[in-house]
């Protein structure tokens, strides 16, 4: 298996924990500013899962750097989220986010090595 099917396979993991985060938020007893927070943050798990899909059609390494950025931001929300929720689901995601991270990182250099792999 190479990183790019790794990558599609945490990408795609990531999506269904943003779509199963807003299921939950939807689910919420009352619409409240809470509730709207949850839905918020499951939606963006969402958008950023499927931009990291989108991945490999983009050619420009300085994108793939900011993504990998960007992931690496969540991996660290999650991280602090698991002081205060230590749940399996909060760590799944901090680990699915970290190593999209790393995952997007190993592309970028292999791209800039010339190896499109």
């Amino acid at each position: 298996m190479n990183y790019k099917t790794i990558h599609r396979a945490c990408s795609g993991a990531a999506l269904l924990l943003g779509v199963g985060h807003c299921a939950l938020a939807v689910l919420a007893p009352a619409f409240t500013v809470d509730a709207l927070w949850f839905l918020g943050t499951g939606l963006a798990f969402v958008i950023l899962a499927i931009v990291n899909l989108c991945l490999h059609h983009i050619r420009e390494t300085a994108w793939t750097i900011v993504l990998g950025g960007l992931n690496l931001g969540i991996a660290a929300f999650f991280a602090s989220a698991w002081t205060l929720l230590p749940q399996p689901q909060v760590m799944v995601g901090g680990v699915l986010f970290g190593a999209m991270a790393m995952l997007v990182w190993v592309g970028a250099s292999k791209r800039l090595v010339g190896n499109r792999n």
